[in-house]
This record gives C-alpha cells, sequence and structure tokens, in this order.
C-alpha cells in the first residue's frame, strides 16, 4: 500500500504539478491515514470501507481537531480514493456517502480604501528604503498577487512599457495588469536602483543586497500599518483581501478577479494568457481604485 502513496505523490508533482505546500499538505494527511490503516491491521484498499473511514474521521474531531482541519484531511483522502480507483486499484467509492463537519467559513477580512491609501502614503520617498517599500507595497495592493510571488519577482518580469508583470505559477505565467500609481513607484524604483549582480536579478532586495525575505517585508508592512494609523492586524493576505473587495465593490466580475488573483484555471499557454489579457486589463482599469 506504501508504493501507491509514493506514486500517488509522484503524481502530484509531475502531472498535476501540485506546489510543494499542497504536496507536503497532501503526505502529512495520508501518513497520518496510513498510520491509523496500519493500527487497525488493515494491509489492503479493498479493506478500507465506510465504516473504516467513518470511524478515522470521528477519531480525528475526538482528538480535539477543528471541523475545518478535519474536512481538509478528508478532502485529501477522498481525491487519494478517486486516484485509485482511476488506477484500478479499488472499484467502490466508499467516500461517496460520507459527509463533511460543517463548519463557519470566516468571512475574508480587509481594509478600507481610505485606510489602503493612509497604508500607500506612509513610506517616505525622499529615502531609498521608502522609494522601495512604496514601490512593494503599491505593486502588492496594484495586483492582488501573493507576497511570495511578490519577492520572486525578478527585474525581467516587469513590463512598464506594456503596464504588466509576469508572476511565475507552478504550470506556467499568468500576466497581471500595473496600474498608473504602482506604475510611478516602480518607475521611481527601477530608476533609483542598479541590479546587482549577486542578487541573482531579484526585484526586491533587502539593505545587504539580497532578496528581501517574508519576515523582512511583513515586519515592513506593520511597522508602515501603525504610522499609517491602522488599528486593526495589517497583513499580506489583508491586503489581497483587500484588492478583492474593493475591484468587486466597484464591479469587477468574479471571472476576472479569479483569474487577476490566479484562482481559476489559467492556462499555462501564452496563447491562452493572451486572450485573457485585453479583456482582464480592461476590467482593471475600469475597477481598481489606483488605476
Amino acid at each position: 500500500m506504501r508504493e501507491e502513496l509514493n506514486q500517488y505523490i509522484a503524481y502530484l508533482k509531475e502531472v498535476k504539478s501540485a506546489s510543494d505546500n499542497t504536496v507536503a499538505s497532501y503526505q502529512s494527511d495520508l501518513k497520518m491515514f496510513y498510520e491509523y490503516l496500519e493500527e487497525q491491521e488493515i494491509e489492503t484498499f479493498s479493506k478500507v470501507t465506510e465504516t473504516v473511514l467513518n470511524s478515522y474521521f470521528l477519531g480525528l474531531e475526538k482528538q480535539g481537531l477543528s471541523p475545518a482541519s478535519v474536512n481538509r484531511k478528508m478532502v485529501t483522502v477522498r481525491n487519494y480514493i478517486l486516484y485509485l480507483i482511476k488506477k484500478g486499484k479499488l472499484t467502490d467509492d466508499p467516500m461517496e456517502r460520507i459527509k463533511a463537519p460543517k463548519f463557519k467559513r470566516k468571512e475574508p477580512s480587509g481594509i478600507s480604501v481610505e485606510e489602503m491609501n493612509a497604508l500607500l502614503m506612509a513610506p517616505d520617498c525622499g529615502t531609498e528604503k521608502g522609494i522601495r517599500d512604496k514601490a512593494m507595497l503599491e505593486l502588492l495592493y496594484a495586483t492582488g498577487m501573493k507576497v511570495s510571488e511578490l519577492l520572486e519577482l525578478r527585474r525581467n518580469d516587469l513590463n512598464l512599457k506594456l503596464n504588466y508583470v509576469v508572476v511565475k505559477e507552478n504550470a506556467g505565467e499568468r500576466l497581471l495588469p500595473i496600474g498608473k500609481t504602482a506604475k510611478e513607484a516602480l518607475i521611481q524604483y527601477v530608476n533609483e536602483n542598479e541590479m546587482e549582480e549577486e542578487s541573482d536579478g531579484y526585484l526586491f532586495l533587502n539593505r545587504r543586497k539580497e532578496r528581501m525575505t517574508r519576515q523582512g517585508f511583513i515586519k515592513i508592512l506593520k511597522e508602515y500599518a501603525k504610522e499609517a494609523g491602522i488599528t486593526k492586524e495589517v497583513t499580506p493576505q489583508i491586503i489581497r483581501n483587500s484588492f478583492a473587495m474593493h475591484m468587486l465593490e466597484n464591479g469587477a466580475d468574479l471571472q476576472s478577479l479569479q483569474e487577476l488573483l490566479g484562482h481559476g484555471d489559467i492556462s499555462a499557454t501564452q496563447y491562452l494568457l493572451r486572450s485573457h489579457t485585453a479583456k482582464t486589463l480592461d476590467v482593471y482599469t475600469k475597477t481598481h481604485p489606483r488605476a
């Protein structure tokens, strides 16, 4: 049975192009599941019945796992079982009648347009650090990209003539429009900074001329949020949520927003990316507060 698990992990990496975090999550969940099966002396998949699965998931709840955590592990096991059925290792789906525990999802939190404006005005653009920080914050809010994507950007990912930035993904890349305010901040930052050879071409560097770290960026963000007088917690995810909320408030449609955030099934081919760019750019220009 362990061999099938190894094959499934390889399938996630090589066929599904799953991210490292997703693969690690699946490995952890399925390791726990396999340990339970071994405790029950279950050695073949044919003995993995609905009763066995119900006992496993109820046991997780009794251990104190939250409904959301149990639900995630159920999704992992369900996807694994569907894979086994596809490969002919199972004929019936023992998960078919098992229901996920109910849990209340947290509403995505964000900050207001006024608070965002105050945050973006906080950096002192009379200093080299302020110019860099302004460019980072403006670009993060302008695109709604993840902080990991922001910090992985290289100089050649920016196209300031055509007003877009290329974000690399596991299965390809997506093109994100850049509004005029972010563009101005980026132009100032790029003009003020020569690319360091030892930086490997990364766009945003720390004072040691190395790639900016996640921890370093979060520290900077918290300092500016305090300076802007924002009392609630401000994280990179809050900026991303605010981007989405402000776009929706201004009339953006969900499909275009999903493409901008990278939540949709966007093809890795340049042809399909180009076919979406015109519409997405038009929606972005009309609905983003700082475009």
